[in-house]
């Protein structure tokens, strides 16, 4: 699954089409690349505790560097029909030069029950 972040100026469309990853746009402040995403279809978890997130999920993203070796990612999450109010969370992610990337393929069920008939 790609995830698209336009950082070209524009603005989220009026009529954004639902889908998993949304629909992101981002600028920078600073040395601060901060991301709004709208326009998530609400079928899946935030995380792996199973967090919601419904069709009216707002995200900011706030991504910036710690140190020349760790990048970190603030959260707010406001989704009135899933949470009764705004909440944050962080990440952080260490520099590994040494790590190969391999390939995460993720497939809904309804893919498989097709073969299961």
């Amino acid at each position: 699954m790609v995830r698209h972040i336009f950082i070209d100026g524009r603005k989220h469309p009026d009529d954004v089409t639902p889908s998993y990853n949304g629909h992101s746009i981002g600028h920078w402040e600073g040395d601060t690349l901060i991301v709004d995403t709208i326009g998530l279809n609400g079928k899946m978890w935030l995380d792996r505790v199973g967090h919601p997130d419904s069709e009216q999920m707002h995200i900011i993203e706030r991504i910036h560097r710690v140190d020349d070796k760790t990048l970190q990612v603030d959260f707010t999450f406001d989704d009135p029909k899933s949470y009764v109010k705004p909440w944050t969370a962080l990440m952080r992610f260490r520099l590994r030069p040494d790590w190969d990337i391999i390939e995460d393929v993720c497939e809904d069920n309804f893919a498989f029950e097709s073969f299961e008939k």
